[in-house]
């Protein structure tokens, strides 16, 4: 019996399917491989800190293709941190975004006080495509109103290069980025950070985002900082 041609069309898109989660997970692979050879060797090196881990589950909703509403809860064991992240971007021009955000910082260190912060980290981000890469300049005013001590106030200018990978089964975003942050308050730079992360989007509605980032304080000790993000998407329009 000979075979029909829907059977070889049947067939070919198979394979190319095939194909196309074959070089995206090697592609994954490949840099999640890199991110925890990265974060190892920082971790071995007896001088270095230890590496703390944030956890941050959340939400995202966008109504249409120029909004998104984030909502994110964080934990920190290690730290002894738990956090609420509410944040908005709304599209203003087509190289402009407007990031307003509120975060809640709880902590409770064992036998010490608690220590609650309510901050405002209003941002505005400018992004442009240099050939297969995406430039954004994120330039955000960090509010800390703390119940014990007095307030914080800070300028933090994060530049990040992207890398989005198109593919019709897995989605990929390799990105590296370094943010400055300068104090208001002591009138200085105090804090520099250094990373390297992922953005996986194996389906439509769900998102995963591993970061690995160093940072350098002037106050504080350096510490090695590990973020793994996972985002339920809802909502119908998917543009933003």
């Amino acid at each position: 019996m000979l075979l029909s041609d829907s059977w070889f069309t049947n067939s070919r898109l198979r394979l190319q399917t095939g194909n196309y989660f074959f070089h995206a997970f090697n592609r994954m692979h490949l840099f999640l491989f890199g991110l925890i050879g990265i974060v190892c060797t920082a971790s071995a090196q007896p001088d270095q800190p230890p590496v703390f881990t944030w956890m941050f589950p959340g939400i995202n909703y966008k109504p249409d293709a120029k909004t998104a509403y984030w909502a994110q809860y964080g934990v920190s064991p290690p730290l002894h941190l738990q956090a609420l992240y509410l944040q908005a971007y709304i599209k203003t021009g087509k190289h402009v975004i407007l990031n307003p955000a509120y975060l809640y910082l709880n902590n409770k260190p064992p036998g010490q006080p608690r220590l609650q912060e309510h901050t405002l980290m209003n941002a505005v981000i400018v992004y442009f495509p240099v050939h297969r890469l995406v430039v954004d300049d994120r330039n955000m005013i960090w509010n800390r109103f703390r119940r014990y001590g007095k307030d914080l106030h800070f300028y933090r200018n994060r530049l990040r290069v992207s890398w989005p990978i198109p593919n019709r089964a897995v989605q990929l975003k390799p990105y590296l980025f370094d943010e400055l942050t300068f104090s208001f308050t002591e009138g200085s730079f105090t804090r520099n950070r250094v990373a390297a992360g992922l953005v996986i989007k194996p389906a439509r509605w769900f998102q995963l985002e591993v970061t690995w980032l160093r940072e350098y304080n002037r106050y504080y000790n350096n510490v090695n900082l590990l973020f793994v993000m996972t985002t339920i998407e809802l909502g119908e329009n998917r543009h933003l």
